[in-house]
């Protein structure tokens, strides 16, 4: 299951990598960069909290400036996607520690993120 949750607040957005366990250290699963935009910006790897912070804020990690000439106060910082497998995979992982079904989970995810990502588009407002 995939739950899309819209970040409009940096505060939060900053916030919620210390207080999820999606992107923090020593937690179950640590994030990656992956993706165009990821690699237009020179992110690869484990996310870091600077990049993360920066990204939130409208900046860029590598070279601290604004990534838009107008920033808003309010706007959208991001979406957060959650993906969830069912409980029958859950157990299923629990009872046999198969790593393939991790495996098959996490090339279901990467390929559904790259379909995702070539379909994104955005609004560009002239004056």
């Amino acid at each position: 299951m995939l739950r899309i949750v819209q970040q409009t607040s940096a505060i939060n957005a900053q916030s919620y990598y210390t207080t999820a366990d999606y992107y923090a250290e020593g937690k179950e699963v640590i994030g990656q960069w992956r993706g165009k935009g990821a690699e237009r910006l020179g992110l690869t790897g484990e996310i870091q909290k600077k990049d993360w912070d920066a990204l939130c804020v409208n900046t860029d990690p590598s070279t601290g400036q604004s990534h838009t000439k107008y920033p808003r106060r309010e706007r959208r910082v991001g979406y957060d996607l959650n993906w969830h497998v069912p409980k029958s995979l859950s157990l299923l992982y629990a009872q046999t520690g198969d790593e393939r079904l991790i495996d098959a989970v996490r090339d279901a995810v990467r390929a559904t993120m790259a379909d995702i990502e070539s379909e994104v588009q955005t609004r560009v407002r002239k004056s």
